[in-house]
């Protein structure tokens, strides 16, 4: 990862850095594109999937619909109630 290449990507995110940034942001991502090629030599066969590192097993309720009213304790941080409508100031002209 050279200062062109960072430059480079800085304009196309519209991004504006100092020269220092500059430096910095080209040190650390040479660090990281270093950290990723050795992971990438990595031989991972054999080796199962997994959806997340966490193994805590989860234990799951029973999903029982209940009736409650809580309009009212919604109403309460609304701007402005209208008819069981939150009205809000208009974003879109």
């Amino acid at each position: 990862m050279d200062k062109k290449l960072v430059e480079h990507i800085a304009k196309l995110s519209s991004f504006e850095l100092t020269e220092s940034q500059l430096e910095q942001y080209t040190n650390d991502l040479t660090n990281i594109c270093e950290i990723l090629d050795t992971v990438k030599d990595y031989d991972a066969k054999g080796v199962d999937p997994m959806i997340s590192p966490i193994t805590t097993e989860f234990k799951f309720r029973e999903d029982v619909a209940s009736k409650q009213d809580n309009r009212a304790d919604f109403d309460k941080f609304a701007c402005e109630v209208t008819d069981d409508y939150f009205m809000v100031p208009q974003v879109v002209k």
